[in-house]
């Protein structure tokens, strides 16, 4: 018998356990979004080239601006069901200690990362973030 109500309890405390870490995530991805995956690691980068509107462009090859670009992309967590719409703003592309290019893109409401497009969830900010930091927009 008390074998019997060890099992049951034991059970009974793993689906609380489950049930509690899906809600976690359900809620978590609610408030914040979902994360890009697949963003290069600081490590891996050897350079990044940034373009705004396809007029402006810059080569970026110091370490800490590297850090920088590779940790503000970490803020573009999109929506699951999101309006996508507009055309790219922000054009960065990953160089890639291995010789391979990777390349993200974003305008104020939308990413574009491995072919598809996503909203993000904190619109404006990383755009914002880009063009104060790397582009002198007063001169144009």
């Amino acid at each position: 018998m008390e074998r019997k109500y060890c099992k049951n309890f034991i059970k009974n405390i793993i689906f609380v356990v489950m049930i509690s870490c899906i809600l976690n995530v359900v809620i978590w991805i609610a408030f914040h979004g979902i994360p890009i995956m697949g963003i290069p690691n600081i490590e891996e980068v050897e350079s990044i080239t940034i373009k705004y509107n396809n007029e402006q462009q810059k080569e970026i090859i110091k370490k800490e601006e590297i850090e920088l670009l590779v940790k503000s992309s970490n803020i573009l967590n999109y929506k699951i069901l999101g309006k996508k719409e507009g055309q790219p703003v922000i054009s960065m592309i990953y160089h890639l200690k291995n010789g391979k290019d990777v390349m993200i893109e974003a305008n104020y409401t939308t990413v574009w990362w491995k072919g598809k497009s996503y909203e993000i969830k904190e619109k404006d900010m990383f755009i914002n973030i880009i063009t104060v930091l790397f582009f002198d927009l007063e001169k144009k």
